[in-house]
Order: C-alpha cells, then structure tokens, then sequence
C-alpha cells in the first residue's frame, strides 16, 4: 500500500491539502486558547464614586451655564457620564509683567470652574472606567452638557467606600 495514491489522498483516506488545513486551524485554535484562555476572570463591578475636573479660562456665560443636577456627557461619544454635584468657580490668573516684575493677576470676565460629577465608575486592575471612557488624573476630556461644550482636565478620582 502507498502512502500517497494516484488521486493525491493520504493512505487512500484523506487529501494532503485538506489535512493542511485541519493541522492550520488546529494550531490557531490552540494558539488561542494558550494566549487568551489562561486569563483569571476580572470581577468588574460598578461603583459609585466622583470625578473632578478643572475647566480653565472660560467665559462667565459658560461657567453660570453649569448648574447642579444637570448631565454631563462625553462630547465624541455622547455617552452619559454623570450628573453635576458640585461647581466652584474661582477667578483665572494669569502672570502677567507690572513694572518690570512677573505678578499673578485676575483677568477680567475670566474664570476657572472644578466641576465635580457624580457617576458610576468601574474599578479594573488597570484604569477606572466612567461613561465608557478610561478616567486619568492630568488627561483632558472634552464634555459637554444640554447648555454648553468645554475641555476639562481630571484632576481626582474619588470612589464611594465599598459596603
């Protein structure tokens, strides 16, 4: 008995091309399942929590468009991140140069908001998630609310304790 016979099957069973092709899938299924099957579960569970955000040098129109109770959402997304808890608006400053020195001084009809924003955030190993989006302390996000649109930098991440 021949290995290969006249029609090119293998031992008269199975065609050389198609056992290549079993064998290719066979090795990208085990590939796969050693690379993504050896994984421990990550338990995500969503909790309450604030982020803070420093929306800087803006008109005193759009800091008074931030009222309390009001949505936030993410401006690329339009995904819902959270509702507006609180909102403290300080004058912005800016160096400027007095008579030869460098001062910090207000600048009229400009001001800086922290806006702070309850929301649900998911906690992972890696990132803290809110509104579909990864959330970092320095990183700047632009928002939006049903009044007005603005860049606003993260400046904390507070997660309510676990009951």
């Amino acid at each position: 008995m021949k290995i290969i016979d006249k029609k090119g099957r293998l031992f008269g069973l199975i065609n050389i091309i198609d056992l290549l092709f079993i064998l290719i899938v066979a090795l990208a299924i085990v590939g796969g399942m050693k690379k993504f099957g050896n994984k421990l579960p990550v338990k995500e569970e969503a909790r309450e929590g604030q982020v803070t955000y420093f929306v800087q040098n803006i008109v005193k129109a759009n800091a008074d468009q931030m009222k309390k109770g009001d949505p936030v959402y993410q401006y690329d997304k339009g995904t819902y991140l959270g509702e507006i808890e609180k909102v403290q608006v300080e004058p912005y400053t800016d160096v400027l140069d007095y008579q030869g020195e460098w001062i910090n001084a207000p600048v009229p009809e400009k001001f800086n908001v922290y806006l702070t924003v309850k929301t649900s955030i998911t906690e992972n190993p890696d990132n803290y998630i809110a509104g579909g989006e990864q959330q970092r302390v320095g990183t700047e996000y632009r928002l939006k609310t049903k009044r007005n649109a603005f860049f606003g930098t993260c400046v904390a991440i507070q997660l309510a304790d676990k009951k």
